[in-house]
């Protein structure tokens, strides 16, 4: 698994100081404004799906609590907005490498930019073109 990301900052202890530092890593980083916006907007939870305040939006649950954000909608938000995965990534990492790796080092990786597939009798994911997958989605929807 030498083609994997190896992360050494996964934190010791799940809140206090830990959970601030965190925090402030990643929203004071150069893609904090866009993290607070997507943070403080109308909707739910990236992560877990908890309601972020409706339609009032904010650092609020759905039952009005305050400061009601997780450090794991802050990282879900900021594997979003981090540059997509190079499409080298999946030549050179197995499925069942990428089955060995945790939540965090797949978002690790980068997002996903382009569909892939995992052909029958592959051990390797492959990108495929929009025209294929909706070649694959109505032959699926024809069945």
């Amino acid at each position: 698994m030498s083609n994997l990301p190896h992360h050494d900052n996964q934190p010791g202890t799940g809140g206090g100081i830990p959970v601030i530092k965190y925090w402030a890593e990643k929203t004071l980083s150069p893609t904090g404004i866009k993290l607070w916006q997507t943070l403080n907007h109308h909707s739910a939870c990236l992560s877990c799906a908890w309601g972020t305040g409706g339609q009032q939006g904010g650092f609020v649950n759905e039952t009005g609590e305050y400061l009601q954000r997780c450090a794991k909608s802050v990282e879900a938000i900021a594997a979003e907005l981090q540059a997509g995965i190079e499409e080298t990534v999946f030549g050179g990492i197995s499925i069942k490498e990428l089955q060995q790796l945790s939540s965090r080092e797949c978002d690790g990786l980068g997002r996903l930019q382009y569909p892939m597939i995992l052909r029958e009798g592959s051990d390797y994911y492959q990108r495929l073109s929009w025209e294929e997958v909706y070649q694959i989605a109505a032959k699926a929807f024809r069945q």
